[in-house]
């Protein structure tokens, strides 16, 4: 049996409790910790260090919910080093036998914590490794084609870095219910690649002046295609959400010459209601290929 701490408050040391009479000794929480495993759950959100690093050596089951396998990643980022270290070697006995379903939940949430979490470096590597299963990746595209809020074009974009995810990426971009999902899958699909952001670098504006800007910083790798570019563009130009059909505006530009029809899609994006997509169009008839060669 787990312990859950109510409405997500940490939990008071129970060393400190007080028996109604004032007369038994109450035992301190490393006694507590030795004589029932399970308050190791518990004591992951302890004040001491020394507790925590305890609790961590202490689990030996994998976690049951996504709350616990979320807590588990926070001390993989925790702010004492030894309790991350300890993290790092409990995340290596347990988060491999925990359910997909429950892995699948927690990414949601953390995959994209890797850039915002600042203790971490290698710990990091833990939790790749649990995402990257297979029977992780399958649930975890379920959410992103049937959910319908929350920020899941950036969780599909940071997925990326796992390849497992490229066979799903057809599905996700059909039938997907959140237009920017559909978007990104498209993107990945006509141009053969998958990108995901890895960091910040800067970029400059003005070099004079010594202006500049931090940019994401992205990773890339190539995907196998199951389909030529041309078919996913003409898939996305048809597409609900002005946002996928300029995704196939855009690559429209890159590759119209890979379509014998450009003509009849330049002509349909040119009466699209979206602006955007006009303006693309218009740019098009404008700029015939034998221009740009």
């Amino acid at each position: 049996m787990q312990i859950v701490p109510s409405h997500g408050a940490l939990p008071f040391p129970l060393a400190r409790l007080r028996s109604l009479h004032g007369l038994e000794r109450v035992p301190s929480d490393t006694e507590l910790l030795a004589a029932n495993p399970n308050f190791a759950w518990l004591f992951l959100f302890h004040p001491s260090g020394y507790i925590r690093e305890a609790a961590l050596e202490t689990i030996v089951t994998p976690p049951t919910s996504a709350f616990f396998f979320a807590a588990l990643a926070w001390r993989l980022n925790d702010w004492v080093r030894p309790v991350r270290q300890a993290a790092e070697r409990c995340a290596a006995r347990v988060l491999h036998r925990t359910t997909a379903e429950v892995t699948a939940n927690a990414a949601l949430y953390l995959l994209d914590r890797r850039l915002v979490w600042g203790r971490w470096a290698d710990e990091a590597t833990a939790l790749d490794r649990a995402f990257e299963r297979r029977d992780v990746i399958e649930d975890l595209t379920v959410q992103l084609q049937e959910l319908s809020t929350g920020p899941l074009a950036t969780c599909l974009r940071h997925a990326l870095r796992y390849p497992n995810i490229d066979a799903h990426l057809p599905r996700l971009a059909t039938t997907a219910v959140q237009p920017s999902v559909r978007a990104v899958a498209y993107g990945c699909l006509i141009s053969g690649e998958a990108t995901w952001p890895v960091g910040l670098e800067w970029m400059w504006i003005d070099k004079v002046y010594g202006l500049r800007k931090r940019i994401p910083k992205l990773a890339r790798r190539n995907i196998e295609r199951v389909r030529p570019a041309a078919e996913f563009i003409r898939e996305a130009a048809r597409d609900k959400s002005p946002l996928v059909r300029r995704v196939a505006a855009d690559a429209l530009i890159a590759a119209r010459s890979q379509l014998p029809d450009e003509e009849a899609l330049i002509a349909r994006m040119a009466q699209d209601r979206s602006s955007a997509i006009r303006s693309r169009a218009d740019f098009m008839l404008r700029h015939p290929p034998s221009e740009r060669s």
